[in-house]
Formats: structure tokens, sequence, C-alpha cells
């Protein structure tokens, strides 16, 4: 039996970290998204027709098409207001899951 590495149990720890900031980033932003799209869904009308077809397309996009398009879209240097608003990967990988929290929430 081969010994753990010494930095193994704090380098696991820090990607839970990671991994739970993405899933908590990714859900709460789904949720409001999420939340909107059935209030305009349930009204019907125009609103109802895009937010089905908004739904619709979030739910068909692979998640690597989205972080593509977030990570090659957004300027590096990006700023509003003098605000850098260029994500960084944590949000990416956040914002690219959160048209399926959006979808599943506006589903169901």
């Amino acid at each position: 039996m081969s010994a753990v590495s010494p930095e193994f149990i704090p380098q696991l720890l820090a990607g839970m970290v990671v991994n739970f900031e993405i899933a908590g980033i990714s859900l709460a932003l789904g949720l409001a998204l999420g939340g909107l799209l059935t209030f305009c869904r349930l009204g019907g009308g125009v609103p109802g027709t895009v937010a089905t077809a908004l739904i619709g397309l979030m739910r068909a996009a692979p998640t690597f098409v989205v972080m593509f398009f977030l990570l090659n879209i957004i300027p590096r240097d990006a700023t509003v207001l003098g605000v850098n608003v260029a994500p960084s990967g944590v949000m990416t990988v956040a914002l690219s899951l959160v048209p399926y929290a959006a979808s599943y929430v506006a589903d169901n």
C-alpha cells in the first residue's frame, strides 16, 4: 500500500470548495432566471412564446459550447465604468451551467 501525499487532502478540499462555489453560483442564478422565465411563460402572449423558445434553446445548448462562447466572446480586459467585468474561470464554468439550471426550474 502506498503512502498518500501530504498535499493530497488540502488539494482535495480546495477542489471541493471550488465545486461548491460553482454549484452555488449556477443554482442561484439559474433559480432567478428560471423563475423569471416561468412567470413569462405562464403569462402567455408574446413574452410566453419568447420564454418557451428560450427554455428550449437553453436546454438544447451543450455546456461545452456555452463555455467556449463565454471564454471567447468576452474580452479579457472588458470593463464597464472602470470595473473589470471579464469573468474568471470559476465564473465562466458557473455561467455555462446557468442555462441548464434555469431551464430545469422553468420546466418544473
